[in-house]
């Protein structure tokens, strides 16, 4: 008997169980699942907003297709936090280079699992789907023919007036609607702001002026970060709601570069984050407002009183050594006078007995 829509929403909350017991377990192992930490992190909140888009009455496709392309995000996300999870049993300090390595490759899989249902949650939203604004990139865990079959799933569910929009950005016999032209991102810009006198954009990187026909890929801003496009020297041009760059991305230009920006974003959430163990009182959050100028004068003052508590240790050894020294000094010559005043008195002794004597025979 095949699962049901009530089956496949007690799977999801199964694995969002999961990751969440993972998650904490491991924040108390070995510093080679840190990051494994911060990423089940992210794929805890993905599966957390999969499984309420689930639960809702319309908000995903309910044909057979969007049904086993979610069954199969599920699976593989229980698969992989299975591995991890035996992981954890057999080598909670992954010490080996060996080791590390799985735990670094394990920690990918959980960033892919994450954008695929990233991916997955902005093609259902069928308005989205059919506004032809942003190419949106397949996940790299569900296999093309299946990705087809959904795309051509979601457009029988809609009207016939939305046909022509409902081809996969990665059918290359398909009309490509995610490809755009200058005079487009223009004529877009003027028709958001009928102030704007635009007449051409900025020049590439070589200085040289764009052609009104020159051909760009609109993608989605949610899931493609400018820090990446930067990083990869590609011209673009972000809106609000989309970025476009400049040339024509194959699938798999687009898939490397949302699972890099999931990558960039998992890295800037978990910097500005605290870790669970630091206390949240009120003195911690101050200290953590504190501006680099400051807590760079905190430190010099720091240093600086080291270096003070540094000399008084060495004078006060060099005193103490002094007081030795003089106490010493003074002991000795006390004891030479008392050796002198010995000798003296014997001396005088000495001639007081002749004196005696010389008087007894006078």
């Amino acid at each position: 008997m095949p699962p049901t829509h009530r089956d496949i929403t007690d799977s999801i909350k199964s694995v969002q169980a999961s990751a969440a017991s993972l998650h904490d377990r491991t924040q108390f192992a070995g510093a080679a699942f840190t990051r494994v930490a911060r990423d089940l992190s992210e794929l805890h909140d993905a599966i957390r907003r999969l499984r309420v888009a689930a639960e809702g009455p319309s908000i995903l496709p309910r044909g057979p297709a969007s049904h086993l392309l979610l069954t199969s995000l599920v699976m593989n996300c229980d698969m992989s936090l299975s591995q991890l999870a035996d992981m954890l049993e057999k080598h909670p300090s992954a010490k080996t280079e060996t080791e590390k390595s799985m735990v670094s490759f394990l920690g990918s899989k959980l960033v892919r699992q994450r954008v695929d249902i990233d991916v997955f949650l902005a093609t259902s939203q069928k308005e989205y789907f059919y506004s032809g604004t942003a190419a949106i990139p397949a996940p790299s865990s569900i296999e093309p023919e299946l990705w087809q079959c959904f795309f051509a799933e979601l457009h029988d569910e809609d009207s016939a007036g939305n046909i022509s929009r409902a081809t996969s950005p990665f059918d290359d016999e398909a009309k490509q609607w995610h490809f755009i032209s200058t005079e487009d991102i223009l004529r877009s810009d003027r028709s958001q702001d009928s102030r704007s006198t635009t007449a051409r954009l900025q020049p590439d990187s070589s200085g040289r002026e764009i052609s009104p026909d020159a051909t760009w890929t609109r993608l989605d801003r949610r899931l493609i970060s400018v820090q990446v496009l930067e990083e990869a020297g590609l011209r673009y041009e972000a809106r609000h709601d989309s970025v476009s760059v400049l040339g024509t991305l194959s699938a798999s230009q687009i898939r490397e570069l949302a699972e890099r920006s999931a990558e960039v974003r998992q890295g800037r959430s978990t910097f500005n984050s605290p870790h669970p163990s630091c206390s949240r009182s009120p003195t911690v959050e101050a200290e953590k407002r504190e501006t680099p100028f400051k807590l760079g004068l905190e430190d010099a003052d720091r240093d600086a009183q080291r270096r003070r508590d540094r000399r008084g240790r060495v004078n006060a050894r060099h005193h103490r050594h002094r007081h030795r020294s003089r106490s010493c000094h003074g002991n000795r010559t006390a004891k030479k006078e008392a050796i002198r005043m010995r000798d003296v008195l014997g001396v005088i002794g000495s001639i007081a007995s002749v004196i005696s004597l010389a008087k007894e025979f006078a």
